[in-house]
């Protein structure tokens, strides 16, 4: 996942982590709007936090199909 520090300034790394792995299922299940929801849901996260700075999410899946 990549972010900007909009996102960053508001939500901690563990919370980044937890509504990735709410995420991973739909993902692994290949279903990419799981990781479009996640990227969503951080963003959303940050501005109902206060955050009034640009906000950037990218979640790219990076696993090796096996």
């Amino acid at each position: 996942m990549l972010a900007c520090d909009g996102l960053w300034d508001w939500i901690t790394p563990s919370t980044a982590a937890r509504v990735l792995d709410e995420a991973a299922p739909a993902a692994a299940a290949g279903e990419a709007p799981g990781l479009a929801a996640a990227a969503r849901a951080l963003v959303q996260a940050a501005l109902d936090r206060g955050s009034d700075d640009n906000v950037s999410v990218v979640v790219v899946d990076v696993s090796v199909p096996g």
